[in-house]
């Protein structure tokens, strides 16, 4: 159930205990959402014009997602043993 990871040396270790001495993080934003092809044009008209390079977002239209969903939930449920 364990697997040995080897020796951590003290540049290693003091990385983590000397956080703040590290190099600051970054933030960077990612997110997919997926939505019902009804609502893409009313949510697309409230995006922003100009691209941030610290966010990106993936938009997956799914027409008539609540069907789909809804079908495919069905169906998975009735094949499960």
């Amino acid at each position: 159930m364990t697997e040995d990871l080897g020796d951590v040396d003290i540049p290693l270790l003091d990385r983590f205990l000397d956080a703040v001495d590290s190099p600051p993080a970054s933030r960077r934003f990612r997110a997919v959402a997926v939505i019902c092809d009804t609502l893409l044009n009313s949510e697309l008209a409230a995006a922003p014009t100009a691209a941030n390079s610290d966010f990106t977002l993936v938009v997956i239209s799914i027409p008539r997602l609540h069907e789909t969903y809804t079908a495919v939930f069905h169906a998975a449920s009735t094949s499960a043993p």
